[in-house]
């Protein structure tokens, strides 16, 4: 699995957009390593709001 030299998930290439890792079933990712590059400030936010996004997805399409 890729990742980046600061430990975080490559998007695209360690998960798909929504969070889900490749290669391992019902595995997802939704925190702040799914953010590409430092926001400057407190990532509180925007990791909710990206991990509200991809559960919502998730939930509609593998409602295991």
């Amino acid at each position: 699995m890729a990742c980046d030299p600061l430990g975080g998930c490559v998007l695209g290439e360690a998960t798909g957009d929504y969070g889900r890792a490749k290669g391992h079933q019902g595995l997802y990712v939704v925190d702040s390593s799914l953010i590409p590059g430092s926001l400057g400030v407190n990532p509180f936010v925007t990791v909710t709001a990206l991990a509200e996004r991809n559960m919502a997805r998730i939930l509609a399409e593998d409602p295991r």
